[in-house]
């Protein structure tokens, strides 16, 4: 059914190495979902206030709630 891509975008400080953060705080990061799809109303970036961040070393992981309906991703483990 057609293609489905989302982006992450989180903001940190290059020498950031350990970090948690919920909810509001996730706004630190300046946290932002986009969605990109042929879905009337719902392609483009959402701030993301609800959720969990949580950087150890070199991985982060990362869950929220929907932010839009049908939404694929609620949770993101990354080794950077």
């Amino acid at each position: 059914k057609g293609n489905y891509y989302f982006v992450e975008n989180v903001a940190l400080d290059s020498e950031t190495k350990d970090l948690k953060l919920s909810d509001q705080e996730l706004q630190k990061t300046k946290m932002l979902f986009g969605v990109w799809c042929y879905c009337k109303g719902k392609a483009g970036n959402y701030k993301v206030t609800k959720g969990n961040f949580s950087k150890k070393g070199n991985e982060i992981s990362i869950d929220f709630p929907a932010v839009v309906s049908d939404q694929k991703v609620m949770e993101l483990k990354i080794k950077i």
